[in-house]
């Protein structure tokens, strides 16, 4: 395969933070794809590795955008509500594990519509694949795939998900050079500090991304979780005065978005973990759509997880 050029640069030529930087056009490439599927009633993405991480941000956006959900399943068990009227696409990025091909087969004998985003020669039986260019970062990668699956969902008939994308690009285009002109992302966390990382529930793939990213490579811990939720489950216990895991760095994502009560009980929780000696560090989204916070978001977790693995 020859190499994937984006204006006039071998994408595998550069470092893994220019491809990361080069996320908007990643996704435009995505974009581009030529896809013809025919309607679908129901659709359900699978995947599990980082670039997988599009389900879910496609989950928010069509919480905000669709009239039906779009659900992410991220191991390898296939849900019972999934039948023959179902559309599948399942993301895989860089090989086709056998967990993954296990979930291909299991949908093909379901009768399931199966579409295979990878970037793998290693096709699977009855799987017609949509090809994602070889040689890129799994957090770089995640642009194209995004696109294209955007692109597949909208010629399902799911809902308009290339065209929300598209009309995001410019934003983030601008969002993507003011960062590279200031330096890539926040500083890097502390040596031994373990991220975790919580955004508001329409935001999810957001905290989930940056988990994703600070966890590559086994180079430590990392977790993340959902607001307002986590005040009822784990609040309690990090403020509890005991030492438990004096080195967690929680990270706030904040989103101008979240008005109210939600916004109230984020400052209330930041407040309380701080007068408990906690590490709290808030990052600002910025207003906007749920598309255009979550990519904020999660070009500053990858050129985090960048800069961590420099830094050790």
């Amino acid at each position: 395969m020859a190499d994937f050029r984006i204006g006039g640069t071998a994408v595998r030529s550069v470092t893994d933070r220019e491809q990361i930087l080069m996320l908007p056009e990643l996704i435009q490439a995505g974009l581009r794809i030529d896809f013809q599927g025919g309607h679908a009633k129901d659709v359900c993405l699978f995947g599990i590795d980082t670039a997988s991480i599009v389900g879910d941000i496609v989950s928010d956006m069509a919480d905000e955008f669709s009239p039906a959900p779009v659900n992410m399943v991220c191991d390898s068990r296939v849900p019972g509500w999934v039948s023959e009227d179902t559309a599948c696409i399942v993301i895989s990025y860089a090989d086709i594990g056998e967990e993954m091909a296990r979930v291909c087969s299991s949908l093909s004998d379901r009768g399931c519509r199966v579409y295979l985003v990878s970037s793998s020669d290693i096709g699977v039986e009855r799987v017609p694949t949509v090809r994602v260019p070889r040689g890129l970062d799994p957090r770089a990668a995640s642009g194209f795939v995004l696109g294209a699956v955007c692109r597949m969902l909208q010629s399902l008939g799911t809902f308009d998900a290339a065209d929300r994308l598209e009309d995001e690009l410019d934003r983030f285009t601008e969002f993507r050079d003011a960062l590279r002109d200031r330096g890539c992302g926040p500083a890097p966390l502390p040596e031994g500090a373990v991220p975790v990382t919580y955004c508001t529930s329409d935001i999810h793939a957001c905290s989930k991304a940056w988990k994703y990213a600070m966890g590559m490579h086994g180079k430590g811990l990392s977790f993340y979780g959902e607001l307002p939720e986590f005040d009822h489950n784990e609040l309690v216990g990090w403020s509890d005065r005991n030492a438990h895991a004096p080195e967690l760095s929680m990270i706030v994502m904040r989103g101008d978005s979240h008005k109210g009560l939600v916004s109230t009980i984020v400052e209330c929780m930041s407040e309380v973990l701080r007068e408990n000696g906690r590490d709290v560090v808030p990052v600002a989204l910025g207003d906007g759509t749920a598309t255009s916070r979550n990519l904020r978001g999660i070009l500053l977790g990858y050129c985090l997880s960048i800069d961590q693995e420099g830094s050790e």
